[in-house]
């Protein structure tokens, strides 16, 4: 039987809701209440949560939310019915987290898809650079983009056929937030990454939540670069990037202006088949 933590995910799919944005929305300073009922379908929701979400949400149907049973949304006035898309709600999760809600949906699917993403297209975007995030279903399937197909990425980096027929690898507790994985192309940023490292890098939609002395996967249009950002100009037009292995400035810091950059990525993790040589922790503290 599905559980609670899948219906409430449908039922934020439908509203174009992220975790945090739903968390704020019942009226709470921190999301950790509900990201537990995500992390493990053990998990139960408190009598609070129920009452704030029937509270919030009245066209919630809080029984289906509890129990599976009837459907997701009340039923609403013919007239209102008679106007409202019939939509498949595996149908959504394919589509992802849209930016607006759905209006109006014509399905066969396979005929529309492509309009129904331009349409959204221009909501997932950062102020400057602008990035176009077609699909979000914040699913433990992570793409991971190898550094042959850079110049592919680069081009079809907005095209979902192209994203769902990339390799993907499953990291079960990362659902809440868009990641992707990147290769590490060359020796740049020895000795924090080698060529042939990995890295996991969260989605960034917002120029301006930059933080300055992080690393970051810049997809530009003149390349896809992973490199420190270390100065932005005061109207974030543009960012300056050095590599950490700046061996007699063979590595020059790389000016990029920003309504170039076609997405924008933070470096949270890394995975390497680097592995530190054996250090005589004894002997050196003797010496």
């Amino acid at each position: 039987m599905i559980s609670f933590g899948a219906r409430l995910h449908k039922f934020l799919l439908v509203k174009n809701l992220s975790i945090s944005k739903f968390a704020d929305r019942l009226g709470y300073e921190n999301a950790e209440k509900i990201y537990r009922l995500f992390r493990d379908d053990k998990n139960k929701p408190s009598f609070e949560i129920i009452h704030d979400i029937s509270n919030k949400f009245e066209e919630l149907n809080i029984d289906w939310l509890i129990t599976g049973k009837g459907t997701m949304l009340k039923a609403t006035p013919e007239h209102e019915q008679s106007q409202m898309p019939k939509i498949s709600f595996d149908t959504i999760a394919n589509l992802g987290s849209l930016s607006n809600p759905i209006h109006e949906i014509n399905f066969t699917l396979d005929q529309n898809i492509h309009q129904l993403t331009n349409q959204v297209q221009d909501n997932y975007h950062i102020d400057s650079p602008q990035t176009h995030q077609i699909e979000q279903d914040f699913s433990e399937k992570i793409s991971c983009i190898p550094c042959n197909l850079f110049s592919k990425y680069l081009i079809h980096y907005n095209d979902n056929e192209f994203i769902k027929s990339l390799p993907t690898i499953i990291i079960p507790w990362l659902k809440d937030k868009l990641y992707r994985f990147f290769d590490v192309a060359d020796n740049g940023m020895i000795p924090t990454l080698y060529e042939q490292d990995k890295v996991l890098a969260e989605e960034i939609k917002n120029i301006t939540d930059v933080l300055v002395g992080k690393i970051y996967v810049i997809v530009h249009a003149t390349g896809i670069y992973i490199n420190r950002i270390i100065e932005t100009d005061k109207n974030f037009e543009k960012i300056y990037l050095k590599s950490d292995a700046n061996i007699n400035n063979s590595y020059p810091v790389k000016e990029l202006n920003t309504h170039d950059v076609k997405e924008l990525w933070e470096v949270t993790y890394k995975f390497s088949p680097q592995l530190s040589e054996q250090t005589d922790f004894l002997s050196r503290l003797s010496e």
